[in-house]
């Protein structure tokens, strides 16, 4: 994989569009909107809704892995993903802290 995140971690998403549009929910759920995440990159602004909810069957889910929130400290996370994981884990500062930690 190549890119910007390349080799990184991050929270289940979508493409990032141009356009705002429906999320395409993964599966039936109770998806809960925890607002919009706004992060400047070097080249362009970007804003992220963040929505959770509460898989079903977490070993049925097919692609990626799992890190509890426990352990998000030790992810190798860009700040964009630790914002937006702790908006949806409703914590005040979403920026990381001394040693990464999410605040």
């Amino acid at each position: 994989e190549t890119g910007l995140y390349a080799q990184m971690s991050e929270p289940p998403g979508t493409d990032w569009l141009a356009a705002r549009m429906e999320p395409p929910f993964p599966f039936p759920g109770d998806w809960r909107h925890h607002g919009t995440v706004a992060h400047v990159l070097t080249h362009m602004r970007v804003e992220l809704d963040v929505w959770s909810t509460t898989a079903p069957e977490p070993a049925a889910l097919a692609e990626g892995w799992w890190a509890s929130p426990a352990e998000l400290d030790a992810e190798a996370l860009p700040t964009i993903f630790r914002k937006v994981l702790a908006a949806a884990l409703g914590k005040q500062t979403a920026g990381p802290k001394a040693g990464g930690a999410l605040a």
